[in-house]
């Protein structure tokens, strides 16, 4: 992962048309996770989607960032659990969550350390959602992207029993969607 600073990018992207403009977006997102019981994000950012998820079901929010988290807890008022870990090591027993969820998260590492967190990713939960940006989204890159295909992405975790694909369009372009069952 690059050094790019992900709190000073977001600190002031939390406010209140923030949050409702990340909602909007993030429909197709928040209706697939809306499924399960409980949810683990990871490289949870602003906390948005776990915040909006928190009012229907058990939500945790997770980032390396404590600055970032912090922002995120004094602006939101839904949720309620928040923790400080490394995607590499997550705090947290096996199966813990019905799902481990991330979005704009899994493009920024290589493909070693995507297999790493999966592994870990399907450690602690029993189904795997993350959403990633596809090679024609628009926007400029943040920091390190590895905008793969969803072929590349099936490839890459192709040691897993389950891994489907799909996709959605949102106003910058294509955001692809995978899951994995280990």
């Amino acid at each position: 992962m690059s050094d790019f600073n992900w709190y000073e990018f977001y600190k002031d992207k939390i406010g209140e048309s923030w949050y409702y403009g990340e909602i909007t977006v993030r429909q197709p997102e928040i209706k697939a996770v809306s499924e399960f019981k409980s949810v683990l994000g990871v490289g949870s950012g602003r906390c948005i989607v776990e915040d909006y998820l928190s009012k229907v079901m058990f939500a945790v929010a997770s980032d390396l960032s404590r600055k970032l988290l912090v922002a995120a807890k004094s602006r939101h008022g839904n949720l309620q659990h928040y923790v400080c870990c490394d995607a590499f090591y997550l705090p947290f027993r096996d199966k813990a969550f019905d799902c481990v969820y991330s979005q704009g998260f899994m493009e920024h590492f290589d493909d070693a350390e995507v297999v790493l967190i999966v592994d870990e990713m399907v450690r602690v939960g029993e189904t795997v959602l993350f959403f990633i940006p596809l090679p024609a989204y628009r926007n400029p890159s943040l920091g390190v992207e590895h905008r793969r295909t969803l072929d590349a992405w099936t490839k890459l975790l192709s040691m897993y029993p389950k891994v489907d694909t799909g996709c959605y369009e949102e106003p910058m372009g294509p955001i692809g969607g995978v899951t994995v069952k280990g």
